[in-house]
């Protein structure tokens, strides 16, 4: 995710438009910063008209699996 990517203000650091998983396009918004789960934020594809849920992520790159 670009700094550019990143909210500001009411989303409270969330992405603005984060990439859609399913067309590979930004043109998304917030629908609700919380989706089935705390840590998932829920959005909106206008391009496919698909919901989809974003993992929060507080730390810097990707996260480890084990």
């Amino acid at each position: 995710m670009s700094a550019d990517e990143v909210a500001t203000g009411s989303t409270g650091g969330l992405p603005a438009s984060p990439r859609c998983p399913f067309c590979d396009r930004i043109e998304t918004r917030l629908v609700n910063p919380f989706g089935s789960q705390l840590s998932v934020a829920t959005y909106w594809c206008d391009r496919c008209r698909t919901a989809f849920e974003h993992i929060k992520w507080a730390g810097s790159g990707s996260p480890s699996v084990p």
